[in-house]
């Protein structure tokens, strides 16, 4: 259920979390792990992007509609300020005065939002 609460929050879809379960047991197949290590990665895939959706309410302020913003940055990796921030102000800032674009970043959170 919070891994679909998780997928709901990010804009992705529905399953994102659950496929992601199943292809990491796919992959563990092709190694073998222990049994304890294959339950710790099926329960660490549904649950890495539970997290994600602890500044909702943060992107919502900056951004408007932070479920488009998560699903418009997913391929961004948050890491990388310039590419990050360059296409933040591109696409979201582009019809806003210099002084907006200056006060979205005052506070703005900078870290990758993936636990694992």
């Amino acid at each position: 259920m919070l891994a679909a609460a998780a997928d709901l929050g990010m804009g992705v879809p529905l399953d994102h979390g659950l496929r992601t379960g199943l292809i990491a047991m796919s992959l563990a197949d092709l190694v073998d792990p222990a049994f304890d290590d294959r339950e710790d990665l099926f329960y660490l895939t549904l649950l890495r992007m539970a997290g994600c959706t602890v500044e909702s309410s943060s992107m919502a302020y900056h951004f408007g509609d932070e479920v488009r913003f998560g699903v418009d940055t997913q391929a961004l990796d948050y890491g990388n300020y310039q590419e990050f921030g360059t296409w933040v102000t591109e696409h979201f800032a582009a019809d806003q005065s210099e002084r907006c674009v200056n006060n979205c970043w005052i506070g703005f959170p900078v870290h990758a939002c993936e636990t694992a």
